[in-house]
């Protein structure tokens, strides 16, 4: 399983803060730009139907959760400002409160949907 790079968070952060803003086609362009390396090699691969920018919502997440567990426990005083996350790690968006979604990917249900509209390999197709 490989995990991102600080620079690839760093473009997916950049697209999920700027995404509002950009027109529709130019943004799922971007999205599917951004996610197909990604879901190509990172494990598991997006499940069937969701869209490149919300499995772009989820690697972001699970690279921060993944930075803040790194992170060494939390220390007070003016040691904390040496310890705690730089900005630029920090979510986007407060996290909801509650338990962390599961990172399993569900047992398909028996004569349910299947991947076979996800390309061969993980990734997405394009929009259309």
């Amino acid at each position: 399983t490989s995990r991102i790079s600080t620079q690839e968070y760093q473009a997916v952060r950049t697209f999920l803060l700027r995404a509002a803003s950009l027109p529709p086609g130019p943004r799922s362009a971007l999205a599917l730009q951004l996610a197909n390396p990604l879901a190509g090699r990172l494990r598991p691969p997006p499940l069937a139907g969701i869209s490149p920018e919300l499995y772009l919502h989820c690697v972001a997440a699970a690279y921060q959760q993944r930075q803040r567990l790194a992170a060494p426990a939390a220390v007070s005083g003016p040691a904390a400002a040496a310890t705690s996350p730089s900005p630029a790690l920090a979510p986007a968006t407060p996290a909801p409160a509650g338990p962390a979604p599961a990172t399993t990917r569900p047992e398909p249900e028996p004569g349910g949907a299947s991947e076979a509209g996800a390309p061969a390999g993980g990734g997405f197709a394009p929009p259309g």
